[in-house]
């Protein structure tokens, strides 16, 4: 879910980013020739400009803010497979369960995508 949200955000702010580039250069930076005080004065004259600046940044924050979630959530995620990986002869302690343990194994790999055989990924 992170993950997506990362990716839309991310995508987003970039979109939004390369327009509000394309719009600096083709209506301030090309006809005012490209003098550097002009252009600043323009830019920084121009309420909407500094909004869409910001809005550009906090997507950029926001992105970064999923990407930290979504780390977090799938170190989570690893250090309980791992700890289901390392405690399997507790959680399987009659030797017929034992036998049968790779079912529900090859299930979790075959319909989560989650492989509790080994513990590296």
């Amino acid at each position: 879910m992170y993950k997506k949200k990362c990716f839309n955000t991310q995508f987003v702010t970039f979109i939004a980013l390369m327009t509000y580039v394309v719009y600096l250069y083709m209506f301030i930076i090309k006809p005012t020739g490209g003098e550097i005080p002009v252009i600043f004065h323009t830019i920084f004259s121009g309420s909407h400009h500094t909004f869409i600046a910001l809005l550009i940044v906090s997507g950029y924050a926001t992105a970064q803010y999923f990407k930290k979630k979504e780390d977090k959530a799938e170190t989570e995620f690893n250090n309980l497979r791992c700890e289901v990986i390392r405690k399997s002869a507790e959680l399987w302690q009659k030797p017929s369960q034992w036998q049968n343990r790779h079912e529900v194994f090859t299930m979790m790999k075959s319909e989560y995508d989650i492989n509790l055989f080994h513990e590296s990924k």
